[in-house]
């Protein structure tokens, strides 16, 4: 007798557990992303970014970076063995405190240590004396602090225990709070980047919790189907035609009605709206399913073991590449750096990648031994 649950593509419980690969492509490929687009960006190397390596870096560095990240990062709440109300909010009160302490490493202290050499008429003062310059760069927010502010959520989400279309719910409402919702600024510097936090109100509010949070819902909602996914190949072969396709659609769209998607724009791409996040996770779904086919062709030993690692790892890699780029930028306010040829600040970035990942693995591999003796 033919029995249809058989051949359904979705299971009523879950069945596709465990690490799920792709999601390990797609964040080592993010943050060598961001590497590379943070040392072009950042360290002054005479590099025109609108050259071919130029903008290379630039679409990388966009929506396969910090989107896909956040995307990713809602499915992991779905996977995560620790996804308790308690568990999610101590981890997000973690990772504000993280952000903020990564301010403080990668920019109040090379500026406050540097300061008797630092050139305080460099453009990147933007005629803000050093000590605003001390207190804007302490209080900044980035995606680690949008991290935090995630973690908060969901936990808030396991709290109510919302249902995923309630969640649903609750992401357009916060859509819609974004759209609605034109924030002031004030006179004071540091309730300026408060009010960042949840809005972009300059350019130190990179990623503002109610343009970026529809992200993490998108892969939170995403994450819920691929875990009952019986079928990985076909559920991915459909998302990677379906997915291009809107991808294609919602792309011309822009052009034809010249709606802006941030590409070249950091005021754009960092204050998202609705359409943008449907763009961007029209990209998203079918670069998922590419990582995923492409993932049959990686041969076993040293490159799954570094995506692995990379992914693992994301949070402190993240860190120290910050606070090498951060103190060479403070150098740089002091005496002049060279300038470089695209293949020395290639090499440069994957020098700073190289050092962030033997950092963090070094520093894992000494924890780890004194935990296990902990636990002994």
């Amino acid at each position: 007798m033919f029995d249809a649950t058989e051949t359904a593509l979705f299971s009523d419980l879950p069945t596709n557990t465990g690490r799920q690969i792709e999601m390990d492509i797609a964040k080592s490929l993010a943050i060598l992303a961001m590497v590379f687009v943070h040392v072009l960006l950042f360290i002054p190397n005479g590099v025109d970014t609108e050259s071919a390596y130029g903008l290379i870096v630039g679409f990388f560095g966009g929506v396969p970076a910090a989107p896909v990240f956040m995307f990713c990062m809602g499915v992991g709440m779905v996977y995560s063995r620790h996804s308790q109300f308690a568990s999610l909010f101590r981890r997000g009160l973690r990772l504000l405190f993280l952000a903020y302490l990564l301010n403080f490493l990668r920019g109040t202290l090379p500026l406050t240590v540097l300061s008797p050499w630092i050139d305080a008429d460099a453009p990147f003062f933007q005629g803000e004396s050093l000590r605003m310059k001390w207190l804007s760069m302490l209080f900044a927010v980035d995606i680690l602090h949008f991290a935090g502010l995630t973690f908060l959520f969901f936990a808030i989400v396991r709290y109510f225990k919302l249902n995923k279309a309630s969640l649903f719910v609750v992401g357009l409402a916060l859509a819609l709070v974004e759209l609605l919702i034109v924030p002031h600024t004030t006179k004071s510097t540091v309730m300026n980047e408060f009010i960042g936090l949840f809005f972009r109100v300059d350019r130190n509010s990179a990623f503002p919790f109610f343009s970026w949070i529809p992200f993490p819902i998108a892969g939170y909602l995403f994450g819920g189907l691929l875990r009952k996914c019986r079928n990985k190949n076909s559920f991915y072969a459909f998302l990677l035609a379906a997915g291009s396709l809107l991808f294609i659609l919602f792309t011309v769209t822009a052009l034809k009605y010249q709606v802006p998607l941030g590409m070249r724009d950091d005021d754009v791409y960092y204050a998202q709206d609705f359409y943008r996040v449907l763009w961007g996770v029209s990209f998203i779904l079918p670069w998922l399913s590419l990582l995923y086919f492409l993932s049959f062709c990686i041969p076993e030993g040293f490159l799954p073991d570094t995506i692995k690692r990379w992914s693992r790892n994301v949070n402190g890699i993240y860190m120290v590449h910050w606070v090498i780029i951060g103190w060479l930028v403070a150098v740089g306010f002091c005496v002049p750096l060279p300038k470089f040829s695209t293949i020395a600040i290639a090499a440069v970035s994957l020098g700073i990648l190289l050092a962030s990942d033997f950092l963090v693995s070094t520093y894992a591999h000494w924890k780890q031994p004194a935990t296990d003796a902990t636990k002994g």
